[in-house]
């Protein structure tokens, strides 16, 4: 943890490991970066702000971006079919 750094609680949606931290998404190969749980979805452009998916197959959980395949990751809550897909 970063000195002077304060603590927060883990978002709804989200799995938070010991020891994961904000700063944590710009080296995400550490393992200790938050991820959505199945179900939920974050952006890459806005990692901690956590969006639940109204078909949960659509969002399997994971770092931020994380959609099914075939689904848009750039949308939220994975909501749309990616440029070639269609429902």
């Amino acid at each position: 943890m970063t000195p002077g750094a304060r603590c927060s609680p883990c978002p709804d949606g989200m799995m938070c490991p010991t020891g994961s931290s904000e700063l944590s998404f710009v080296n995400a190969n550490n393992g200790s970066a938050p991820s959505a749980l199945e179900g939920y979805m974050t952006l890459q452009t806005d990692p901690l702000t956590v969006y639940r998916c109204e078909t949960t197959a659509h969002c399997p959980g994971g770092p931020p971006g994380t959609c099914a395949p075939l689904r848009d990751s750039g949308a939220v809550a994975c909501g749309a079919c990616e440029r070639g897909a269609h429902e």
